[in-house]
């Protein structure tokens, strides 16, 4: 995808109120419990947070009325357990540890045994499934009849002469691209209605689903370079520069 719609996407996560992490008096606290899971960050371990104090009853009591916290649940899927899907992943590297704003992002479309067919300077081809696996989820075929005919209409585009290297193009015939023929192609509900229109898909599928990736990197970063992360103002928004400067 190139870095126009990338920076399109993005532009929205300025202009919105941070996640809500936790319903906390008076602050929020965030706690590192399970960085090197998949599955969420953890949010306040007492174990962890009070494991080198020595602390009283009294004032666990105090710390536990102050704190009420939640999971915040992981934005991220791997490709192969998504079958009749559109997924996004960043072009280089992963979103929790490489990704930075403005870089590109590639988008692609699975089958129905989760196979992902690409498109990109290498042409249209079948993708590799670790080359998968940090994506997120921009939608997912909910109707099962529907699922015949998404393969034979992804199999129906991949056919087309246009999908070669030769005509690729970083910034007007590219990964999206493909994506959208397809969509428009599958007749399938408003989607492929919106589809006609670059900005509005965009808009209305890839962006919601960006910002709440957005707003779970940089919480994990926060985390990961302190092992917690508070926060005093409950409408704080979030701190865009942990993508912008991470590295």
């Amino acid at each position: 995808m190139n870095k126009k719609l990338s920076r399109s996407i993005w532009n929205y996560v300025g202009l919105i109120p941070e996640m809500n992490i936790a319903s906390v008096k008076p602050s929020r606290l965030c706690v590192d419990t399970a960085l090197n899971t998949s599955s969420w960050i953890g949010l306040c371990c007492q174990s962890k947070v009070l494991k080198d104090v020595d602390f009283n009853f009294q004032v666990l009591h105090q710390f536990n009325s102050w704190f009420s916290i939640s999971r915040v649940p992981y934005p991220f899927v791997k490709a192969s357990q998504y079958p009749c899907s559109i997924l996004m992943k960043p072009t280089h590297g992963d979103f929790l540890h490489d990704y930075k704003l403005n870089q590109d992002l590639h988008i692609g479309v699975t089958t129905s045994h989760g196979k992902v067919i690409e498109f990109d300077q290498n042409g249209l081809h079948t993708s590799r499934s670790d080359d998968w696996t940090q994506c997120i989820l921009i939608t997912q075929l909910t109707d099962e009849s529907w699922t015949e005919h998404w393969d034979q209409t992804l199999d129906q585009v991949s056919k087309q002469t246009s999908w070669t290297a030769q005509k690729y193009n970083e910034e007007t015939y590219n990964c999206y691209t493909f994506v959208l023929v397809f969509v428009r192609c599958l007749h399938y509900t408003q989607m492929s209605t919106l589809a006609s229109n670059r900005e509005q898909f965009c808009a209305e599928f890839v962006t919601p689903k960006t910002i709440t990736a957005c707003k779970y990197i940089c919480l994990y970063r926060k985390i990961q370079d302190g092992g917690f992360y508070v926060t005093h103002d409950y409408d704080d928004h979030v701190n865009t520069n942990l993508l912008s400067n991470h590295s």
